[in-house]
């Protein structure tokens, strides 16, 4: 298989195809598992620490927390909603 490109059977879901806007950073999931709350909301300032959400991944509760001071941009996941890791949770201004 050598020279051949791996393309994955999964098509890309539209929260994957979301580009963060000039200057803002998007908090990504660092491993697969379901979205069981969101503690921020659109608009919000945050502060580096501060819990922006939990994410159960292998029937551990998992604090998601923000990389630094901001604002919230945009939430990319509704509560419910399984992710694989590397997806978009949450934008950052």
């Amino acid at each position: 298989m050598e020279g051949e490109e791996f393309v994955s059977p999964i098509p890309v879901e539209e929260s994957e195809r979301r580009t963060p806007l000039r200057g803002s950073k998007i908090v990504e999931a660092q491993m697969p598992g379901v979205v069981i709350s969101i503690a921020v909301k659109p608009g919000e300032i945050v502060k580096e620490k501060q819990e922006l959400l939990i994410l159960e991944s292998m029937k551990m509760e998992n604090e998601i927390f923000c990389p630094f001071d901001g604002v919230v941009s945009d939430i990319c996941v509704k509560e419910g909603v399984s992710v694989k890791a590397g997806n978009p949770l949450i934008t950052l201004d």
